[in-house]
């Protein structure tokens, strides 16, 4: 199997690979009584949201891109006994389902059981699988719940330069997709040659970090956003990983409202080519506070140094890409 050499210097060079989720049998699982606890506003149409994800595949495909899917990758490394093992422990725990036998969830193929991992396991297909009960229908009543967000492939993991940074959701509905994530980034052959930056392991970690909140400026910049998502404190562990292991000269921390429209830094703004940003104009007509972090060298060591605090973005942008052009997104009314 070949090799990916993950390289991100920017958000607008030739993109040469994506990894995606083609949505399935986990949106099915999203009902009106659990639709919010899954963070969803509505419930999605499974067949429309496939016909959709599979224009865009075929998209990149024409442009030259190579397309890796989640479930294809998450299959190969369940075919290692250990990683096996080790994802189904952690998946216990994370769920405290206790009461299940991992014994039984290792006796399933690697496809059976990342069809459990993505689309959950519910009380009835549990009494199936434990105990041979025949019954048919759908049960809402989960075990290990279903990850339904997962065809948002960006916030499960960053590259930044040539390293990988795993990330931690913030609400735990979210919690396995970046727990899967880090052991694809860990175990699958595809990225043995690539390096991780930054490894947030512990689950009950206050570290939050979503890859949505990173933007990769230039070859010397990144900006990181900072709100409901992505926590100050991630945000300065992640700065000194990379003024230590990366040639990033300044990290541009953006506080960002903690509401569902500013989502995540990307959900702000979005550098489509080398001087356009396309922004959402209602955060950026108020006052967001951006501070300018640059590499010291001291004693042999870099930390992440406050230099300028209140900096305003768009002049940031400005003097980082050149003459900015900048797109407004609904029409400039928000």
């Amino acid at each position: 199997m070949r090799t990916l050499r993950l390289k991100v210097y920017s958000e607008y060079e030739k993109l040469r690979a994506a990894l995606v989720h083609r949505p399935d049998s986990e949106i099915e699982c999203l009902t009106p009584s659990n639709v919010k606890d899954f963070l969803f506003d509505d419930i999605p149409y499974l067949d429309k949201m496939q016909e959709e994800h599979d224009y865009f595949v075929k998209v990149l495909k024409e442009q030259g891109v190579d397309v890796y899917y989640f479930r294809d990758l998450l299959i190969d490394i369940l075919k290692i006994e250990h990683v096996k093992e080790q994802i189904i422990r952690k998946t216990i725990e994370i769920h405290g389902c206790t009461g299940i036998d991992p014994n039984l969830l290792m006796d399933l193929d690697a496809e059976a059981l990342a069809e459990i991992l993505i689309s959950g396991l519910s009380q009835l297909e549990w009494r199936r699988l434990s105990e041979g009960v025949e019954e048919t229908g759908r049960c809402y009543s989960f075990i290990i719940p279903p990850i339904p967000n997962l065809y948002f492939t960006r916030d499960i993991g960053a590259v930044v330069h040539d390293g990988i940074i795993c990330t931690r959701m913030f609400y735990d509905v979210r919690a396995r997709e970046s727990l899967l994530m880090r052991f694809i980034f860990l175990y699958h052959p595809l990225f043995r040659s690539n390096r991780i930056l930054f490894d947030n392991k512990e689950e009950d970690s206050p570290s939050t970090i979503e890859g949505g909140d990173i933007v990769v400026i230039n070859e010397s910049a990144i900006a990181i956003g900072c709100g409901e998502r992505t926590k100050h404190h991630t945000v300065m562990q992640i700065a000194k990983k990379l003024f230590e292991q990366t040639s990033i000269e300044r990290i541009y921390e953006v506080k960002i409202p903690p509401v569902r429209m500013c989502m995540h830094l990307d959900t702000v703004l979005t550098i489509i080519d080398k001087d356009v940003v396309v922004a959402y104009p209602e955060v950026l007509n108020h006052k967001v506070k951006t501070t300018v972090y640059r590499r010291r060298e001291a004693f042999g060591t870099t930390a992440p140094t406050p230099e300028k605090t209140n900096e305003n973005l768009l002049r940031a942008l400005k003097e980082e890409l050149g003459n900015l052009t900048l797109v407004l997104t609904g029409g400039g009314d928000g």
